[in-house]
């Protein structure tokens, strides 16, 4: 009789298990920041950053892919058994946009976070869900959704589904529409902003998005 009681109970009393997806490779790495650094290396300390400290303080299991070149094949697949897959990534703007003045790609026209599903991916409706929680969560704990990308007008894969939560849909990304579990992704901030680039590197920024991610699956 406790063994049925068990395999009744909801995902997040038996563990919830939570997949953090590097976004890039060291080769294919990404957008370059405000100070010439690598999205890559800030994909990796975002994962590897949040998987620490989601591990220390609750009952979510959490897996990240091994640092590394990956084929996208490779990723998505790692989502198969998994009830959330978040791709981590960090944001630019367009070439009109950037200055290189300094001698790295800099631009104050946007900051904050944004977020996207895919409605090709098979669990779209509850990807979408887990998409709500956590913007809703980001900006209970003090971040902001980033404007620009309602500007972009001219790029005709993207659909913006709720300006106020910075979810945008874009269904042809590889890592999502591919994805065995539902899934979205993420853009930590606009690392060419330097105020964004200096907030992704802070620990304190970092505990938001892990406070907001144990929030959006215990909502189970």
């Amino acid at each position: 009789m406790k063994f049925i009681m068990i395999l009744l109970l909801p995902n997040f009393a038996l563990g919830f298990n939570l997949f953090l997806d590097i976004g890039h490779t060291p080769s294919a790495y990404g957008a370059i920041s405000s100070t010439c650094k690598k999205e890559y290396s800030y994909n990796v300390d975002l994962a590897l950053s949040l998987k620490t400290i989601l591990t220390a303080n609750s009952d979510i299991h959490v897996a990240t892919r091994d640092v590394g070149e990956s084929t996208f094949n490779e990723r998505y697949l790692q989502s198969s058994g998994q009830d959330l897959f978040v791709s981590l990534h960090h944001d630019s703007v367009q070439q009109t946009d950037l200055s290189h003045s300094h001698g790295c790609p800099t631009a104050g026209c946007a900051s904050g976070f944004s977020i996207f599903v895919s409605k090709k991916n098979p669990y779209y409706k509850q990807s979408l869900i887990y998409a709500k929680r956590f913007a809703n969560q980001l900006i209970k704990n003090g971040l902001k959704p980033i404007s620009n990308h309602l500007k972009q007008t001219h790029k005709k894969d993207r659909e913006v589904i709720d300006p106020f939560l910075g979810i945008f849909d874009m269904d042809d990304l590889k890592v999502l529409k591919h994805a065995k579990s539902p899934a979205f992704l993420f853009e930590a901030g606009v690392i060419v902003n330097p105020l964004d680039e200096n907030r992704v590197k802070s620990e304190y920024f970092k505990k938001i998005i892990a406070k907001s991610l144990k929030k959006c699956v215990q909502e189970n």
